[in-house]
């Protein structure tokens, strides 16, 4: 069994690391993490096998459901996908029209059926 100061330790540890990334999230920085660089159509077909993706693509929607989260669509040259943003980890909103490089965690949504970055760990504006 490890010694209650040593568990006190480690749990200070793991409390400061969090509050460094959501220090770094908050401020749109990418966290060190390798972010693989796919296009919209793969993530929307579910051909994305990597934990962390980034993506480019244009803003079509931007929308705050009752949950408090943040729905922003995506669109590339011929599929969409949804970028969730959090309540818990808060980014600005992007504007309609806007190109942008975004980061996060692929998942599928079943609920709706489709592909989505959740959460949104970042973004920023693209060229």
């Amino acid at each position: 069994m490890t010694p209650a100061p040593a568990r006190r330790g480690e749990a200070a540890a793991l409390l400061a690391l969090a509050l460094l990334l959501l220090v770094a999230v908050a401020h749109g920085q990418a966290p060190r993490r390798l972010y693989h660089r796919v296009t919209i159509e793969q993530l929307a077909a579910g051909r994305v096998p990597w934990p962390y993706a980034q993506l480019i693509g244009r803003v079509r929607m931007v929308r705050t459901e009752q949950d408090g989260d943040l729905h922003i669509k995506l669109t590339g040259t011929t599929a969409f996908v949804v970028l969730e943003v959090i309540p818990e980890m808060p980014l600005a909103r992007p504007t309609v029209g806007a190109r942008i490089r975004d980061w996060g965690i692929p998942r599928v949504d079943k609920e709706h059926g489709w592909w989505e970055l959740h959460p949104l760990l970042g973004w920023e504006a693209a060229p």
